[in-house]
This record gives C-alpha cells, sequence and structure tokens, in this order.
C-alpha cells in the first residue's frame, strides 16, 4: 500500500492542542480529516522523530534520471526492451524495461503498420472512390473478383514486427521488403465464395508474365464462376496497368474495376494474406526450411481458407467505403 501524505505543521499543532484538550485519537481524525492510524503515529513518534522513519522495502535499482531517459528513447525510437539493455548498458534483465513501460500506462507492444504513405492525391481519389461506389450493396461486390500478390519468407512475412508504441502519438508505419532473403511470391484472388489457386511467381514479374499468369489462372477462374457480370480488380502496379496488359483484358472482354491507388486496407484479398500468415508462421508448426516446404505449407493453409471467411470478408465492403468516408479519405481499420 502507498504511503500517505505526511502531516503538515499546521496539522501537527492541531492535533497537539486537540490532544491536550481530552480528545480521543478518533475525535481528533475525524475533527483534521485524517486516518486514525496517522493520527496515532504522529502521537507514538513526537514532533521530533515524526516523519523521520525510512521507508521499508528494497530500495530501486536505478536512478529516476535512468528510468526517464529508457522512457523517452522508448517514445522516440519504439526499440524492444532487450535493446534499450544494450543501448544504456544496463545490469539487469529486459522485464525491468517492460514493467516501466506498462506500469506508466503510455506505451503498447504494437505491430507496425504496414502501408503505404498516403498523399493528398491518393486521400482524394479514395474519397472519391467511396463516395461513388457507397451506393453499391452487397450484391455487387459479389461478382467483383479481388486479387493481390504477397511475398512469404522464410523468416516470417513482411511487416510482422513489433515496438513500443506510445500512445501519445500516432502509429509507425514500416516499409515493406520487396526483395532479399528467401522467399517465394504469390498471386491469389477470391470472390464471394471462390478462391483461385495459388499461383507462384518466378523471379521479378513483369507485364509479359503477368499476362501469361492471368491466362493460365484467372480466365480458368472465371469459366469456374460461371458469372457473366463478373468483374476483375487489382491495384495500380506498373505491371498491372501497362498498355500490352490493358489491351489483353480488352481482348478477353474482362472488365476492370478502376481501383484508388495506395488502398490495401479496401482489399480484402491483404485481410486472407494475414490469415494465411498467420497459419503458416504458427509457432507450434514445424521451422520451414526450403522453397519445397514453404509452398507445401501454403498450400495446406490455403486449403484451410474457408468459403463462409470469404463471403463475410468479401460483405464487410460497404462497411469499409463509409468508414473512409467518416475518415475523410485516410486509413481505415481494416
Amino acid at each position: 500500500m502507498p504511503r500517505g501524505r505526511e502531516l503538515s505543521s499546521i496539522e501537527k499543532q492541531r492535533i497537539i492542542d486537540l490532544r491536550s484538550c481530552g480528545k480521543t485519537q478518533r475525535q481528533i481524525a475525524d475533527i483534521i480529516c485524517r486516518s486514525q492510524s496517522v493520527v496515532k503515529n504522529f502521537l507514538k513518534l513526537g514532533v521530533e522523530n515524526y516523519g523521520k522513519k525510512k521507508r521499508s522495502g528494497r530500495p530501486p535499482k536505478f536512478p529516476p534520471t535512468v528510468k526517464r531517459a529508457v522512457l523517452r528513447e522508448l517514445s522516440n525510437t519504439g526499440a524492444s526492451s532487450s535493446t534499450l539493455v544494450r543501448r544504456f548498458n544496463l545490469n539487469c534483465d529486459a522485464s525491468l524495461l517492460r514493467k516501466w513501460a506498462q506500469a506508466s500506462r503510455l506505451f503498447k507492444y504494437q505491430k507496425y503498420l504496414s502501408k503505404p504513405v498516403l498523399k493528398v492525391q491518393h486521400v482524394t481519389e479514395r474519397l472519391k472512390f467511396a463516395e461513388k461506389y457507397i451506393k453499391k450493396g452487397k450484391k455487387f461486390w459479389q461478382h467483383v473478383i479481388f486479387s493481390d500478390e504477397k511475398k512469404f519468407n522464410f523468416d516470417g512475412p513482411d511487416g510482422f514486427k513489433y515496438y513500443w508504441h506510445d500512445l501519445r502519438f500516432d502509429r509507425k508505419i514500416m516499409s515493406r521488403r520487396a526483395h532479399g532473403g528467401a522467399s517465394v511470391m504469390v498471386w491469389a484472388g477470391i470472390t464471394g465464395h471462390l478462391k483461385t489457386e495459388l499461383a507462384y511467381c518466378s523471379g521479378r514479374m513483369n507485364a509479359a508474365n503477368y499476362r501469361e499468369l492471368l491466362h493460365e489462372h484467372l480466365l480458368p477462374f472465371i469459366t469456374l464462376t460461371e458469372d457473366k457480370n463478373i468483374i476483375f480488380q487489382q491495384d495500380n502496379a506498373p505491371i498491372h496497368v501497362a498498355s500490352t496488359t490493358k489491351k489483353w483484358f480488352e481482348d478477353f472482354g474482362i472488365r476492370i474495376l478502376e481501383w484508388p491507388a495506395c488502398s490495401p486496407d479496401l482489399n480484402p484479398m491483404e485481410n486472407v494474406w494475414g490469415i494465411l500468415a498467420r497459419k503458416i508462421y504458427d509457432q507450434e508448426k514445424p521451422q520451414i526450411n526450403n522453397i519445397s516446404q514453404l509452398k507445401q505449407r501454403l498450400q495446406s493453409c490455403w486449403s484451410e481458407i474457408s468459403p463462409k471467411l470469404l463471403n463475410e470478408l468479401i460483405d464487410s465492403l460497404p462497411d469499409r467505403l463509409i468508414e473512409v468516408i467518416k475518415n475523410k479519405g485516410k486509413w481505415t481499420k481494416y
């Protein structure tokens, strides 16, 4: 229990005067609006000894200046507790720094936001898109094939890193890793009840490779949907909007959904990738050591993505658009 506030000089004198008038400890406590234990303690110790007794318990391991410096560095960098122990050359376990952060109520251990920076033009385009399609019902989105590419690494998916977030400031964003490390690039698409096969992209994709991928995986999938009103969604990557790619879509009569730049939060496929990543990198599963094992794990986890989940994600489009409008074109929670 924390130590209470010490008696002031005026309160001390009042206790002495009231005691000399024959008042009991309880009566004195009621008169000066303090606890009876405080009054009893003062009368027991006397004026000379009151307040000089040392606090019980072990003294703090580090002075307050060190604690303040650590929390300040935590706010500025979001570095892990282990990193800060080494940076300040502290002779303690990293758990002590985590206790400091949690006790301050200013920090929360969170994942970096893996999103691109929104410019004024992006915000404007997102808002226009939301206002145009907000009137479309859920049935409209059931005709859309949402697609995306994702890179999976041996050591975990891009963006799955955590930091100490100072709750007084905005969340930090970590840029995605485009190249490097043993990994596979995967393309896939979903509708409200179906999903394509996983397509593995070899090497660095160009427009020609992308068209070949679409020919082998998108066309059969469109036939499978038996939907004459199908619309294809893709982001604005250069290989997606190349003139040769646009002509390919025209030749096969595939309608393209206009899509605002920097809008991964509007694409349900991004949510599917997140769910798939958590399944693949589950700590209880065996470690992935080579490309073959990674692909095998991908195929197994992809088969677990249910039609019910796909339908729920597609049906969330109207809510996503509403939130874009509420946030005036900026990021949504999705």
